[in-house]
């Protein structure tokens, strides 16, 4: 299965970057308290599906586990996975 990092939370209006940490925020050079602000105001955006977002691979394991981490980050209510090839082309999400 291939994900991009940042296609699922741009489609459900989720700031890219939110679910990780950024060596920056350890500089002294920038303020801790930018960075609080600066989550706080990205946790605040409505999560809403903007777009449907497909996942797909021929390995019903692999689509097992993108489901489940998925569940995990709270972000599966826009993604639907398919049992099918990539090659086959149209997707109905």
């Amino acid at each position: 299965m291939w994900f991009r990092n940042h296609s699922y939370p741009i489609g459900l209006n989720i700031a890219p970057g939110l679910m990780r940490d950024f060596t920056a925020e350890k500089c002294a050079d920038f303020p801790a308290e930018a960075w609080k602000r600066a989550r706080e105001e990205a946790e605040s955006w409505p999560v809403n599906v903007l777009y449907g977002i497909v996942g797909s691979d021929i390995s019903p394991e692999v689509l097992r586990l993108a489901s489940y981490h998925a569940r995990r980050a709270k972000v599966n209510g826009g993604l639907h996975f398919q049992l099918r090839p990539v090659a086959e082309g149209q997707f109905e999400v």
